[in-house]
C-alpha cells in the first residue's frame, strides 16, 4: 500500500508523523516532495482567464479540473458546474502517467492550452483539448528539467521549477506558445535551503522566494526570463517566513509560528516594509500556501493546530483573512479555520489552497489523499461552506488540482 499520512514542516525540519502504510523510503521521498512543491495554487495551479457573469445551463461543463494522484499514477479529470461547483469525473480519465511515475505537483499555462504535472520520469507536458478536457502528452515530454514545476510568470511565457535541499535551487524555462515545449532561458539561481514556491507581483517585476529565516528578492525580466538578486535581498523578518502570496502593492508572509504579515512593495527596488498592523495572528501554524480571493479581498491559509498528534493533522483547515488591498490590513474573518475534510493528510492539505473559480465561487481541496474536496465561498465575509457531494471521487494520495475556466477553454 502507499497511502499514508506524512508530515513535514516548511522550515524542512521534521515533524511527527504516522506512517502505518508506508515504507521509510517513500516518506523519505513525499517529504522530499512536500519541500519542493507546497505551492499556493492560486499560483501552482489556477483557474485561468475570466468567466461569465451570466450562469450556464447545468448540463454543459464550465470548466476542467485536474488532480494528481500520486500513489495511483494517474491524473484525474474533472468537468466543473459554475452554478452548483459539482464536479463530474471526465469519461477518459484517469489518465496514467506511467508506472512510478508518482505524479505530484501540478501547474496550468494560463493560456489555457497546457499543464504541467512533475513525476519521477520528469516534467510532463500535456496539451489540453479545450472541447473534451482530453489530455494528450506533447512532443519531447517528459521533460529532464531541474527540479518540480511550480508556477509561471503572470503573463504565462515561463515555468518555473524548483529543489529544495542541495541543490536548492528556481529555474526558468521559456513555454513555447504553439507547442507547450519547454527550454531552459538560463542557468539556476540558487535560493536558500528548503524554499517555499516564488511569489510574483502582479507586473512581473519582481520575484519573491522564502526560506527558513529570510525573503529573497528577484528583478525578473519578463521577455529574456532572467532573474537577478536586488540590493534589497536578502530580507531578514522579524518571524521565520513561510509561504507566499501577492495582493496588489503587498507582499503576503506567513509568519511562524501563528500569524500572517503583509508589507509594503517598494515598485521601484522590491523593497520591503512591514504593514501597519501586521503581523495578525491566526493561533494557529500556517503550514501551507496561501490563497488570495479574485477579488482581492480575501486570503486563504491551510493551518494545523500547534502540537502534531494524528489527531491534530487530522483538524487541518483554512484561516481565511479579509485583505484591505490599499492597506495591507488583514483581519481574521469570523468563523475561522474552517475545517478541511474529514481526515485530510498534511502533505494532502498543504496542497489544499488555492483552486478557487475567476468569479469566486468556489474552491477546491484535496482530503487525506483520496479525493477532492468543493466550497461554496460566501461572497461577502469569505467563508466556507461544503459542497453538496464533497468530497468528490478521485485515485489514491491525490495531492494537487489545477483548473480551467469554461470561457478560456471555449475560445
Amino acid at each position: 500500500m502507499r497511502n499514508g499520512t506524512v508530515a513535514a514542516s516548511l522550515s524542512g525540519e521534521s515533524a511527527p508523523r504516522s506512517c502505518s502504510r508506508m515504507d521509510r523510503g517513500r516518506t523519505t521521498r513525499l517529504k522530499r516532495l512536500a519541500a519542493v512543491t507546497l505551492a499556493s495554487l492560486a499560483a501552482a495551479g489556477f483557474f485561468v482567464g475570466g468567466c461569465s457573469s451570466e450562469p450556464k445551463p447545468s448540463t454543459s461543463p464550465d470548466g476542467f479540473l485536474y488532480a494528481t494522484n500520486f500513489a495511483s499514477d494517474s491524473i484525474t479529470g474533472y468537468s466543473v458546474n459554475s452554478v452548483t461547483g459539482a464536479l463530474s469525473q471526465l469519461p477518459q480519465f484517469p489518465l496514467p502517467t506511467g508506472p512510478g511515475s508518482e505524479p505530484s505537483s501540478v501547474v496550468a499555462a494560463p493560456s489555457g492550452n497546457f499543464l504541467y504535472t512533475w513525476t519521477n520520469d520528469g516534467c510532463r507536458a500535456y496539451r489540453v483539448n479545450r472541447q473534451s478536457g482530453v489530455l494528450t502528452e506533447i512532443s519531447g515530454s517528459p521533460f529532464q528539467t531541474l527540479g518540480a514545476p511550480v508556477v509561471t510568470d503572470p503573463a504565462g511565457k515561463f515555468l518555473l521549477t524548483m529543489r529544495a535541499d542541495r541543490p536548492n535551487d528556481v529555474s526558468v524555462y521559456a513555454i513555447d506558445p504553439g507547442t507547450g515545449a519547454i527550454t531552459a532561458a538560463g542557468p539556476p539561481v540558487t535560493v536558500g535551503r528548503f524554499p517555499h514556491i516564488p511569489a510574483f507581483t502582479p507586473d512581473s517585476s519582481f520575484l519573491y522566494v522564502s526560506s527558513p529565516g529570510r525573503i529573497q528578492i528577484f528583478s525578473f525580466d519578463g521577455t529574456t526570463g532572467q532573474m537577478a538578486e536586488t540590493a534589497a535581498s536578502p530580507f531578514f523578518p522579524a518571524e521565520s517566513p513561510g509561504a507566499l502570496a501577492v495582493i496588489g502593492d503587498f507582499l503576503l508572509v506567513a509568519a511562524f509560528p501563528d500569524a500572517i504579515a503583509a508589507y509594503s512593495i517598494n515598485s521601484s527596488t522590491g523593497e520591503l516594509t512591514l504593514a501597519s498592523g501586521s503581523p495578525v495572528s491566526i493561533s494557529r501554524l500556517p503550514v501551507g500556501p496561501m490563497t488570495v480571493h479574485p477579488s482581492g479581498k480575501f486570503l486563504y491559509v491551510v493551518d494545523l493546530p500547534h502540537c502534531c498528534s494524528d489527531d491534530d493533522f487530522r483538524d487541518s483547515g483554512f484561516s481565511v483573512l479579509s485583505v484591505n488591498p490599499a492597506t495591507g490590513a488583514l483581519e481574521v474573518v469570523p468563523g475561522s479555520p474552517f475545517k478541511v475534510g474529514t481526515e485530510p493528510s498534511f502533505l494532502s492539505g498543504v496542497g489544499v489552497a488555492g483552486s478557487i473559480d475567476p468569479a469566486g465561487n468556489f474552491l477546491y481541496a484535496t482530503n487525506h489523499g483520496n479525493g477532492v474536496l468543493g466550497y461554496r465561498i460566501e461572497a461577502t465575509t469569505g467563508s466556507l461552506t461544503p459542497l453538496a457531494g464533497s468530497p468528490f471521487p478521485a485515485g489514491l494520495l491525490t495531492l494537487r488540482t489545477a483548473i480551467l475556466s469554461q470561457q478560456e477553454v471555449s475560445q
